[in-house]
């Protein structure tokens, strides 16, 4: 994303900050949409609004290009939120499955702390489908 940001404005140091304030907007819907599937819709506001005013490490960290930690919880967040609506769902859940996969192998490749996502999306849907 930052490439092509960067193809468009042409400055570097706009690129990384408006990349990093795109996905940090994308990530503060997707824990809208996975709150969502746990509680209603003037909590979920609550817990986005929560995410809005983040704390100063999170901030600090995700909007350097050394941290990746805005990106890795935007990948796994979604992940999580596709998982959910997997469980909530009848069908075969094929599409769900590659969407997991896809979203887990690029926030593994971004940083390895990814790696507590995986475990959790596979902890939740191996408990649903053997618990």
């Amino acid at each position: 994303m930052t490439a092509l940001i960067a193809a468009i404005f042409g400055d570097p140091v706009v690129s990384f900050a408006a990349a990093a304030a795109i996905n940090y907007a994308i990530f503060t819907a997707a824990v809208y949409r996975l709150a969502r599937t746990v509680v209603p819709r003037a909590e979920a506001s609550i817990a986005a609004t929560y995410v809005v005013a983040a704390p100063g490490f999170l901030t600090a960290w995700g909007m350097g290009n050394e941290g990746n930690y805005i990106d890795v919880m935007l990948l796994g967040t979604l992940m999580l939120a596709i998982a959910a609506r997997w469980m909530q769902g009848d069908g075969a859940g094929f599409s769900e499955a590659f969407w997991i996969g896809v979203l887990g192998g690029l926030a593994f490749w971004t940083h390895i702390l990814a790696t507590y996502y995986l475990l959790t999306v596979i902890g939740v849907l191996a408990l649903h489908r053997f618990g």
